[in-house]
């Protein structure tokens, strides 16, 4: 059960990394272009 499990949790876990990563990059952006 653990060996079947880590693997998906670490993908759940990049995946929500990868998303967090991007909203980061969107907002940092916006921020960015309000300003010029």
């Amino acid at each position: 059960m653990v060996f079947n499990l880590e693997p998906t949790g670490g993908l759940v876990s990049y995946c929500l990394y990868r998303q967090t990563l991007a909203g980061n990059a969107t907002l940092w952006l916006a921020a960015l272009f309000k300003r010029l």
